[in-house]
């Protein structure tokens, strides 16, 4: 393939015209669009499932109650024993004065980024309105 060097950008362009017409520059375009794709469909789907799992997780998957002697008393699960979605949710464990404490990730926040992905629109008291194509009135 033959190769332009120009500073003219308008002779540039025609250069790059060309070059874009051969059979194998569009072949080379084509798979890298095609790569490129590939990687940011990969991406966004890693990115959807930790909002998922940020989004979806509850205290009670961290902790339980129990109730033995008339008294409660709240007991940690192990953290090596928590399904891998409920891990994705954590963002500190630390030791407190008052024992250990588990913040997670701002759940509100990952529904918010969720329902934007989604098309979805909170629209308050009214209920959740789905934008695009066929809006629901």
């Amino acid at each position: 393939m033959k190769v332009y060097g120009t500073k003219d950008k308008k002779l540039a362009g025609n250069y790059g015209s060309r070059l874009k017409s051969k059979k194998e520059v569009k072949e080379y375009i084509q798979k890298r669009i095609e790569r490129v794709s590939k990687k940011a469909e990969i991406e966004a789907e890693k990115v959807m499932e930790l909002l998922a799992a940020i989004a979806f997780t509850s205290p009670a998957d961290f902790a339980r109650i129990d109730t033995e002697g008339g008294k409660q008393r709240l007991l940690w699960q192990d953290v090596e024993s928590l399904p891998e979605d409920v891990k994705k949710a954590i963002a500190v464990i630390k030791n407190t004065p008052s024992g250990i404490a588990i913040e997670t990730l701002d759940r509100m926040k990952a529904i918010d980024m969720l329902m934007k992905y989604m098309g979805i629109k909170n629209e308050g008291a009214e209920g959740v309105v789905i934008a695009g194509e066929g809006e629901i009135d």
